[in-house]
């Protein structure tokens, strides 16, 4: 198994150099191939929709302005990967190459996000996505739950802080569910380079669909050695159980089951994924 296409969509925002940041990290460690895409709309569609008519002036106008909103924010999204390349030293290419080593490109799109990684995740092996807060667009949310539930392509949610490292020593959340073991599959390329592995089971009682001896063992076909830890009482909710065993153990990855439990709108942006959306210190692999 590899993970050799990690997809980084990039909108002009201080958080482009987190996500670079997070996904050279990893990147560096897969020796994985980075696709950095920079994605910007139409400045067509900034024009309002009214009943009212709008004179031609002022519809150039507000392309205009819109244009130039777009060419600010790919200048910011070029510095930063430029930058972090740099950082990571990783070698830049023009076209996707299987190597022994990190390497990336930088691409432009102008359309819609949710279009746009509609089209380039189906084909990728990881989508980083920033750590998201209240005040983040909502495409930007909506695109994350498109490319976890609907195409079903697993996410990297960064921390809201630059990383050291990332797969280093990753902590496995466990509920024995569906979900969670469709994370441990596509995480197994992590965990094959990682240097500590650890399941943390919260709720053991609720874990009977998929004992977590089970999950030890398929990856100890894959050659990973895993330990464990049982939170049986857990004193406060599963997410921050997990980040909390996380920080107090010094791992740098979280390995979660994204949206366990149906498609509703209760779970896309409510419970255990919803609060690692918004409040991970650690990055995040969700898989659905």
């Amino acid at each position: 198994m590899s993970m050799a296409k990690i997809l980084v969509p990039l909108t002009g925002a201080k958080k482009d150099s987190i996500s670079l940041d997070t996904a050279f990290s990893l990147g560096q460690r897969l020796d994985a191939f980075v696709d950095a895409v920079f994605v910007h709309p139409d400045p067509r569609d900034a024009i309002p929709i009214s009943d009212m008519p709008i004179s031609a002036d002022i519809i150039q106008e507000i392309v205009d302005l819109a244009e130039a909103s777009k060419k600010a924010a790919a200048k910011a999204a070029r510095e930063s990967f430029s930058m972090a390349a740099a950082r990571w030293d990783v070698r830049i290419v023009s076209a996707p190459e299987r190597s022994t080593t990190i390497t990336a490109t930088y691409r432009e799109k102008t359309g819609h996000l949710r279009e746009i990684l509609r089209q380039e995740a189906c084909l990728s092996d990881l989508v980083v996505f920033p750590n998201l807060a209240g005040t983040d667009p909502d495409d930007i949310r909506h695109a994350l739950t498109d490319v976890l539930v609907r195409y079903s392509r697993p996410i990297l949610l960064c921390a809201e802080r630059t990383p050291k490292s990332v797969g280093r020593a990753v902590l496995v959340g466990w509920d024995g569910g569906s979900a969670a073991a469709q994370a441990l599959i596509a995480a197994t390329p992590i965990l094959e380079k990682a240097e500590a592995v650890q399941f943390a089971c919260v709720r053991p009682e609720a874990s009977g669909k998929r004992p977590l001896r089970e999950a030890k063992e398929y990856l100890s076909l894959h050659g990973i050695d895993a330990c464990e830890t049982v939170i049986s009482d857990p004193r406060q909710a599963i997410a921050e159980e997990l980040l909390d065993t996380a920080a107090a153990s010094g791992y740098d990855l979280l390995v979660c089951g994204g949206y366990g439990h149906s498609q509703t709108m209760e779970t896309i942006f409510g419970g255990t994924t919803d609060y690692l959306i918004t409040h991970a210190d650690i990055p995040v692999f969700l898989a659905h």
